[in-house]
């Protein structure tokens, strides 16, 4: 909830999560350091140190109800973004932090690189099968390119996406963008995908391979299109080992 907003605007906003009793999350804080290595310590900082400082920050935040039990957090809004910008601020004077990502639940996170940099990502995950297969090489060499992938009978994969937004946060509400909104309009994006044999029931696949990296290149147009140049990253996770990832680059 904010205090900048009204009873009222608290509910529409956030809903459920705006009760007065209050909810519980199990968040889970990446810290990225970025600096000059020690040559002696062939370290960023001094691990015993980071971990000292981390921890100090842990202590303060564990198990509290944090509307009411964190001085530091009194009198703005309580949500992932504010959150995740008072751990970068928190530790920017005794670490060389350079981000931190602070993950709500398995599906949401917020990224905050300093000077009001955010990025907001969100996980979602579709299941498709294809055929790795192109009709620009003899069969031979698309066995030997594609192997078990270029089976006829096709194979299947459950895919995970993750798309990263990025913008400067309201500061009445503290939030990038409204969540539920977005998350909404990512399933209808990979909506056409889900269940379907790419090859041939999905464009542009019936012309060019279904490759991890074709998939995301396409996940990316459709993306762009809805979100504009505020969207910064799409990665997807075809298996445990293979991962592919557009970006956008800095100006673009």
């Amino acid at each position: 909830m904010s205090p900048k907003l009204t009873k009222d605007e608290n509910m529409a906003l956030f809903g459920l999560a705006a009760s007065e009793a209050g909810h519980g999350h199990h968040y889970y804080a990446r810290v990225t350091l970025k600096g000059e290595l020690d040559d002696e310590a062939g370290t960023i900082g001094k691990p015993s140190a980071v971990r000292q400082r981390l921890e100090q920050l842990r202590v303060v935040l564990d198990h509290k109800h944090l509307n009411k039990e964190v001085a530091e957090l009194s009198g703005q809004p309580m949500t992932t973004e504010c959150l995740a910008r008072f751990l970068f601020t928190s530790i920017r004077n005794d670490l060389p932090v350079d981000r931190v990502r602070l993950r709500e639940n398995d599906w949401f996170f917020i990224e905050y690189a300093g000077e009001g940099r955010f990025s907001l990502g969100l996980d979602d995950a579709f299941s498709a099968m294809d055929r790795l297969h192109t009709d620009k090489l003899p069969e031979d060499k698309n066995t030997e390119l594609y192997g078990k992938c270029n089976n006829p009978r096709g194979h299947g994969h459950f895919y995970q996406v993750e798309m990263t937004l990025s913008s400067s946060i309201d500061e009445r509400t503290g939030t990038l963008f409204p969540l539920d909104v977005i998350a909404g309009k990512v399933k209808d994006i990979l909506a056409p995908f889900d269940n379907r044999y790419l090859d041939q029931e999905v464009d542009p696949f019936r012309q060019i391979p279904s490759t991890g990296e074709n998939i995301v290149i396409e996940l990316w147009k459709r993306m762009e299109a809805q979100f504009g140049n505020e969207l910064t990253r799409v990665r997807l996770g075809e298996t445990n080992n293979n991962r592919f990832a557009v970006r956008r680059r800095a100006g673009k």
